[in-house]
């Protein structure tokens, strides 16, 4: 069973933002890795490393928390805190235009709207991306895609099945890995349910990004697994599956006044947990940037015409780390889904030994600690700073 990290970033939102929130937390305390093959039959735990996290943290800031958070409660809390510091949401505006010269959007209601900046965050089929473009730019299909379900303690009680019980209790981030496949599993919302995700070969249509899921099929697919995951499995009553997509580098996601964030401009495949966390960061990066601008700037009339600028200066930040994000997740496609084989074996062997011991020059770097401390360690807000103070000395004096 191969474990990812749970969050897998520095946390940018304030931490009291997201414990304050507590009872949407999972909360982890171990990770587990392993490998299930046609070849053996049977799960083969590689490394339980329930003392991984604590190897990783000798880079990472004292700070550091380690947790796990469905996605829709990570929103709620995002909401609930925007709210709390003024923000003042609009529902069903949606954007169908945006015009970079005249820093406008317009609306399907055709209402159009005049603004300083125009920030789109609108994931990965981008109105905003087509408009920066000038041409339309759709994501490009990886031939897999997800199956997500949740089950309630009250179903794993139902089980009545001592082993998963033990799994559940161990409050762990849990992966099985085989060919073609793998699956994820976690505690969320104070460990009174968990969540599963199923990454297998995409059977949906072309064009079609999500739709409800048919349990026999997702149930064949892992037939032979794990007991304890099959038996898990039996108890959803429902299951959506959506298609992973993403989508050639831009060279560029900013024009005049107006920027990409998130998935917009870097979407990342689910395989190295990353994808939210890059969002978060750029979403602290730019509105740091922002915040230093205006105290820096004692002629406000001047604000507007430094904008263009300092998104420049926030592309330049986050280009190379999202790069590696996202290529590490390719990466990382292939090294779950290896089928039996001199591959496969090499990198269980590479799982089975202490993370310290595998370098970057491991074909998979991903098990490496100096590429976790890159990923895990990395202050984008402390980064984002120094270059803001570089940036505006040598423009503005």
């Amino acid at each position: 069973m191969r474990s990812l990290s749970p969050i897998r970033y520095t946390m940018a939102l304030p931490r009291t933002a997201v414990v304050a929130h507590g009872s949407r937390l999972g909360h982890p305390q171990s990770q587990s890795h392993g490998d299930f093959g046609p070849q053996t039959g049977v799960g083969e735990i590689l490394s339980p490393s329930p003392d991984q996290a604590e190897s990783w943290n000798y880079a990472l800031n004292d700070d550091t928390v380690h947790m796990v958070i469905h996605r829709s409660d990570y929103h709620k809390v995002l909401w609930d805190t925007a709210k709390e510091l003024g923000v003042e949401p609009s529902l069903g505006a949606e954007v169908v235009k945006v015009d970079y010269d005249k820093t406008e959007v317009t609306l399907a209601s055709s209402e159009t709207l005049s603004v300083d900046i125009v920030i789109g965050a609108d994931g990965l089929w981008s109105v905003a991306r087509d408009s920066i473009l000038q041409c339309p730019s759709p994501p490009t299909e990886t031939r897999d895609l997800a199956y997500r379900v949740t089950v309630s303690i009250e179903q794993i009680e139902a089980l009545d099945d001592a082993s998963v019980t033990e799994l559940c209790s161990q409050s762990g981030v849990t992966t099985w890995m085989g060919p073609q496949c793998h699956c994820v599993f976690y505690p969320v919302r104070d460990n009174t349910e968990f969540n599963i995700v199923l990454l297998v070969p995409d059977t949906l249509e072309h064009g079609v990004s999500r739709a409800e899921g048919d349990f026999a099929e997702m149930m064949a697919a892992f037939e032979d697994w794990d007991d304890r995951l099959v038996k898990m499995l039996s108890q959803v009553t429902s299951v959506e599956k959506w298609k992973l997509c993403h989508h050639a580098e831009l060279e560029s996601w900013k024009k005049n006044a107006v920027a990409l964030l998130g998935d917009a401009f870097h979407p990342t495949l689910p395989y190295q947990v990353q994808g939210a966390a890059m969002a978060v960061e750029d979403g602290a990066v730019l509105g740091r940037l922002l915040g230093l601008l205006k105290t820096s700037t004692k002629d406000t009339s001047t604000m507007q015409e430094r904008i263009p600028g300092l998104l420049k200066l926030y592309e330049s930040l986050r280009k190379r780390r999202t790069t590696a994000s996202v290529l590490g997740a390719v990466a990382n496609r292939k090294w779950f889904h290896l089928a039996d084989g001199p591959l496969q074996e090499a990198r269980d062997g590479a799982m089975a030994a202490s993370c310290s011991e595998v370098t970057e020059q491991e074909s998979w770097s991903f098990l490496s600690d100096e590429y976790q401390a890159e990923m895990l360690g990395f202050d984008a807000v402390e980064d984002c700073e120094l270059a803001f103070h570089r940036w505006f000395s040598e423009a503005y004096g």
